[in-house]
């Protein structure tokens, strides 16, 4: 990919050399992302340049760089901030320029107990980590209606669990999360996990979210061996999260909810949506 004149130029000034062009990274959605090298090291670029998401979230590269900015003193495998153009005026839109880690995208049973081991350093970070970030937990549809999906064969089920989601959350257990704890933004070499990557939803929020989201993910995904030996992992540790309330939760974060009058749902797969069903059913049996 080649970067345009005022993105070049903005690379320019940041690292002392001439990048016109980037190789795009597959998997992101929310923003076009590259990587390029410059003196024998390896960077990664992101563009803000989706229209949507950057009016849902202005300040999306700002969030970005300030995490990454305060994690980087932190015992994380995180990207280093290198700069970032907050509100595009120098690149024509966002951006954010770190460094890039080793490894590639995903994970494997045999990473399960470096997850947890992952999760438990991250939500022990020091109280001045997270004081630093202003941005706290907010459900995906908060503010939107949400009703049981279509879909749904057990109505009486996904009402029951619009009724538990609503009430008081748990209070316990909040600190620094990732917010987006799913295999995708793992990067993985051999048996060892090289990196945590995608800090845009990083927050302070409840730990058990990030439990909820890597496990429903991968159960979504058909991961189940995966997404089981991850539910042991945190079992065995110290560092328990697992929370049915936030499994629910973030269940529900993915359903069909309305904007206006438009209903948005992106549960076509029949397969997918039987298994986000099971995810919530197995939690609601834990819950009672």
């Amino acid at each position: 990919m080649r970067y345009t004149p005022a993105v070049a130029g903005w690379l320019h000034e940041q690292l002392g050399e001439a990048i016109t062009q980037g190789r795009a990274l597959p998997g992101a959605t929310t923003a076009e992302v590259t990587t390029f090298e410059s003196r024998d090291r390896g960077y990664v670029l992101k563009l803000f340049n989706q229209v949507f998401f950057v009016e849902e979230e202005p300040d999306r590269a700002i969030h970005e760089a300030t995490v990454l900015d305060v994690l980087g003193g932190a015992d994380l495998p995180t990207p280093r901030l290198v700069a970032f153009d907050g509100d595009g005026s120098q690149c024509g839109v966002p951006a954010v320029l770190m460094t890039r880690l080793p490894g590639e995208r995903g994970v494997g049973i045999q990473h399960a107990a470096e997850i947890v081991e992952l999760a438990a350093r991250l939500h022990g970070v020091s109280p001045e980590v997270p004081a630093a970030i202003r941005w706290g937990f907010q459900r995906y549809n908060q503010g939107l209606e949400v009703r049981p999906p279509r879909w749904a064969t057990d109505v009486k089920l996904w009402t029951d669990v619009l009724g538990v989601v609503a009430s008081d959350p748990p209070m316990d257990g909040w600190g620094l999360i990732h917010r987006d704890y799913n295999s995708t933004n793992f990067l993985s070499s051999g048996d060892r996990v090289t990196g945590l990557v995608d800090w845009l939803s990083g927050c302070r929020g409840p730990f058990g979210i990030d439990a909820a989201r890597l496990r429903l993910d991968l159960a979504i995904d058909g991961e189940s061996e995966v997404a089981s030996a991850v539910t042991e992992a945190f079992s065995r540790s110290e560092h328990d999260v697992i929370d049915p309330f936030w499994d629910l939760v973030d269940a529900v974060d993915l359903l069909p909810f309305y904007r206006g009058f438009e209903a948005v749902d992106g549960w076509g797969d029949p397969v997918r949506r039987a298994r986000l069903e099971g995810f919530i059913r197995e939690a609601v049996n834990r819950l009672m």
